[in-house]
């Protein structure tokens, strides 16, 4: 799975999330959670 990959199911996630609760700024928190979740799994997967 390559970067790009990850960054657009994340955000297709996020848009996904943001347009269910009709709020632009639950997408954009849930872009931030997500992102900072996947980073961290792939610091701990790179660490292994």
């Amino acid at each position: 799975m390559s970067t790009e990959m990850g960054t657009a199911i994340v955000l297709a996630l996020a848009i996904g999330i943001g347009f269910y609760f009709s709020s632009i700024w639950v997408g954009i928190l849930a872009y931030f959670v997500i992102f900072a979740a996947s980073s961290l799994a792939g610091r701990l997967i790179q660490r292994k």
